[in-house]
C-alpha cells in the first residue's frame, strides 16, 4: 500500500459471476480499468445486479485486492485488469456474515 489508505471500489456484478464468487469458486475478477484504478490492499465491493431487470439483489461481497495483472501483461486486452481477491465477508440486505467458504 506504500503508506496510502486503501480505497473502496464498488462495482456491479452479474448474477452468474456473482454466484461463483459467493460460493468460493472464483477468487478473481476480470474488469475494464477505464473508470477506476485499483492497487493491492484496496477493497472491492461486488454488488449483485440483474441487468435485465435493472435491480440489485441486496447481496454484496467485500474483498481485499491481493494483486493485479494489468494489460498488456500475458496478452490481456488494452484497458483490462485481473484482480486477485481475498473475500472477507458477504452481505445480504444489511446483514454481515463471515465468508461461507471458511
Amino acid at each position: 500500500m506504500n503508506g496510502r489508505l486503501p480505497q473502496v471500489i464498488v462495482k456491479k456484478c452479474d448474477p452468474e459471476i456473482f454466484e461463483e464468487v459467493w460460493n468460493g469458486k472464483k477468487p478473481f475478477d476480470f474488469r475494464m480499468e477505464d473508470d477506476f484504478s485499483a492497487n493491492p490492499g484496496d477493497v472491492l465491493i461486488q454488488q449483485e445486479f440483474d441487468r435485465g431487470n435493472q435491480v440489485y439483489s441486496g447481496r454484496e461481497i467485500v474483498a481485499r485486492i491481493l494483486m493485479l495483472v494489468r494489460a498488456p501483461a500475458y496478452g490481456l486486452p488494452k484497458g483490462t485488469v485481473i484482480l486477485s481477491l481475498h473475500p472477507s465477508m458477504i452481505k445480504t440486505i444489511g446483514n454481515l456474515t463471515p465468508k461461507p467458504w471458511e
